[in-house]
């Protein structure tokens, strides 16, 4: 009973442990941006939010026409929207584009 005991609690070790292990390997910040074809402060960061993806950045992009649901969702007021994740965690929620730099610079 013991030996099940110590097994399943070094099981539960391990898989906690990979848990960490994974979110502490994500150290690229990643980027999700809310924007709409009709937002001019869209379309001026576009050129910055293409150029961070061409470093190598992963950026997720919504369409605030498309899909308004997920506005909700990211409780989105204002467009555009950056949100910048690091480790699983937001590090930054914003609606300027020169902020956005600074963590991909």
């Amino acid at each position: 009973m013991r030996l099940l005991l110590l097994v399943l609690f070094a099981i539960v070790l391990v898989l906690f442990w990979l848990g960490q292990y994974t979110r502490a390997c994500e150290v690229k910040p990643r980027l999700v941006v809310f924007s709409a074809t009709w937002c001019g402060a869209c379309k001026d960061a576009k050129p910055i939010v293409d150029k961070i993806e061409a470093k190598g950045y992963k950026v997720t992009r919504y369409d605030a026409d498309a899909d308004p649901e997920i506005l909700k969702q990211y409780k989105v007021k204002s467009l555009p929207t950056f949100i910048i994740y690091k480790g699983g965690e937001v590090v930054a929620r914003t609606n300027y584009v020169e902020v956005v730099q600074t963590y991909f610079d």
